[in-house]
C-alpha cells in the first residue's frame, strides 16, 4: 500500500472532495437530488387526470336507464347504456336474465325515482340510488356508473333490495325524503 492513498468517498488522489472541498460535493449531491425529484414531478403531471363528475347527468342517465330497463323492459334500448367495450361481451339475453333475477314474481316497478348519489374517490365511478314503486311494495336500486363529465356515464352494475342500501360518507340526497 505504499504510494497509494485512499480518500474516503472517491479513492483517487485527485478527488473532487480534496480539490474543491466537502461542501462542493454536498452541493453537487443536493443539486442532483433536487433535479431528479423535479424531473420525476414533471413527468408525473402528465399521468394525473382530474376526475370531474356531473351528478345531474348521472341522475338523469340512471332515471332513463331504469325506466327503459325496469319499467318498459325494452332491452334493446337498455343495451345502449352499457359501456361500448362491454357491448360485445353482454348480450340482450344476459341483460334480460339479470333483470328477471332482480325481479322475482314479476314484481317490476311502475315508477322509479332517483333519491341520491355517491361518488367513489379516485376513480371514474358514481353510484346512483333509486326507489321503485310497484303495485305492492317499494324496492331500492343501486346502479353503478363508469364515467365522468367529459365521457358521460355507462352502467356497470345493478342491484336491488327491499331496504335502503348502506351508504358512505360521500352520499348526497337529492330528495327531502329521509333514508328509511
Amino acid at each position: 500500500m505504499v504510494g497509494k492513498m485512499r480518500f474516503g468517498l472517491c479513492g483517487q488522489r485527485n478527488c473532487m472532495i480534496l480539490r474543491y472541498g466537502l461542501s462542493f460535493y454536498f452541493y453537487q449531491m443536493k443539486a442532483f437530488f433536487f433535479g431528479t425529484v423535479l424531473l420525476f414531478l414533471l413527468l408525473q403531471t402528465g399521468c394525473f387526470y382530474y376526475i370531474e363528475h356531473n351528478p345531474p347527468l348521472a341522475l338523469e342517465t340512471a332515471r332513463r336507464f331504469s325506466l327503459i330497463a325496469y319499467v318498459q323492459r325494452d332491452l334493446s334500448k337498455a343495451m345502449a347504456f352499457l359501456p361500448p367495450e362491454r357491448v360485445n361481451e353482454v348480450s340482450e339475453v344476459d341483460l334480460e336474465n339479470l333483470i328477471v333475477k332482480m325481479h322475482p314474481e314479476n314484481d317490476y316497478p311502475i315508477e322509479i325515482t332517483p333519491i341520491g348519489y355517491e361518488t367513489v374517490p379516485g376513480v371514474r365511478r358514481i353510484n346512483v340510488y333509486l326507489v321503485g314503486r310497484s303495485a305492492t311494495k317499494s324496492s331500492y336500486y343501486r346502479i353503478g356508473f363508469e364515467g365522468d363529465r367529459r365521457t358521460g356515464y355507462f352502467v356497470t352494475e345493478m342491484y336491488r333490495q327491499f331496504k335502503m342500501f348502506e351508504v358512505g360518507s360521500l352520499y348526497k340526497s337529492v330528495t327531502d325524503r329521509p333514508i328509511e
